[in-house]
């Protein structure tokens, strides 16, 4: 699939059960043939993981996935991206919120979240939980977000907690998550204060952990070289579940590679195949042309001949 915006954008996007028994991971993406909504909200896509373990993850991840794509769609002209990225955002918090209410295990539903949207080359991302954000530019494949973990909220107060490093990273309750879609209010959220410039050739990922926890940066790297977001994608997965891990969890990732776009043929007679019979026709019409002005010259005569002007 091919959105154009200033820049073409290719995409691929696959979805894996793992060794699960449950499928907990959803996705989605905006109207991308919508070009007057394209005009002022450019294209979001989105990956939610369910939380392991708690109620309803996939309801919960899929909730969030069309109530952003509902409230964003909704956006006007004279809203900004980012106020009205921000603003989805709350209602999909809110509705996995009432979600948990509703099931009577508020607290035990919840979903990570992570979105882009790209809007005439500028990237807008908003993260919540441990599913994340890449971007590839050239061989450097980049996070761009902070995942809402246990370990990371260690790491960032080192000096306080009395912990080394490596015993923040290696916590026995570093996975878990201090920040996801349904824990209520306040809300954490990584972002993006400005908007990225992108370039043509530019890769983004968004995915959840199933996928990165799986990968290694060699196996990143070589999936992510196809020029061909769908192969690239298919390659992320078989790449994933060739491990065979036995505790394998559900895999969702988006590639979205951003390719410059390439100018539009002036007239078929112009490229190679058109050549022969564009040479043809010109050859057909100047035929024609002499033909029409020798017949011309000698047509008084012949009238004249079988004495047509003596009627």
């Amino acid at each position: 699939m091919v959105w154009k915006i200033s820049m073409n954008i290719d995409q691929g996007c696959i979805s894996h059960i793992g060794r699960r028994k449950d499928q907990q991971d959803a996705y989605g993406f905006s109207d991308f043939e919508d070009t007057v909504f394209i005009a002022h909200g450019g294209v979001m896509a989105i990956v939610c993981d369910g939380m392991g373990g708690l109620e309803n993850g996939s309801d919960a991840a899929q909730l969030a996935v069309k109530s952003l794509l509902d409230s964003y769609m909704a956006k006007t002209p004279q809203q900004s991206i980012a106020d009205a990225l921000d603003q989805a955002i709350v209602t999909a918090n809110n509705a996995v919120v009432q979600l948990g209410l509703q099931t009577k295990n508020f607290g035990n539903v919840g979903t990570t979240l992570v979105v882009a949207i790209i809007y005439k080359d500028q990237l807008f991302w908003r993260t919540a939980g441990d599913s994340r954000i890449y971007l590839k530019r050239n061989t450097i494949l980049k996070q761009l977000n902070v995942d809402h973990s246990y370990t990371q909220e260690l790491l960032q107060n080192l000096d306080s907690n009395d912990l080394s490093e490596d015993e923040a990273i290696n916590h026995p309750n570093g996975n878990a998550l201090v920040s996801y879609l349904g824990v209520g209010e306040p809300l954490q959220i990584d972002k993006n204060e400005l908007p990225v410039n992108l370039q043509h050739d530019d890769v983004l990922l968004i995915c959840t952990d199933g996928l990165y926890n799986a990968l290694t940066a060699d196996d990143f790297e070589e999936a992510l070289a196809n020029p061909d977001a769908m192969k690239a994608a298919k390659a992320l997965q078989h790449k994933t579940l060739d491990k065979q891990l036995l505790n394998q969890d559900n895999l969702t990732g988006i590639v979205l590679r951003l390719q410059k776009k390439q100018p539009k043929k002036l007239n078929r007679f112009l490229n190679k195949k058109g050549i022969p019979f564009f040479i043809f026709s010109f050859v057909l019409i100047l035929i024609g042309y002499v033909l029409y002005v020798h017949l011309g010259y000698l047509a008084p005569k012949y009238i004249d001949l079988f004495g047509i002007n003596n009627r």
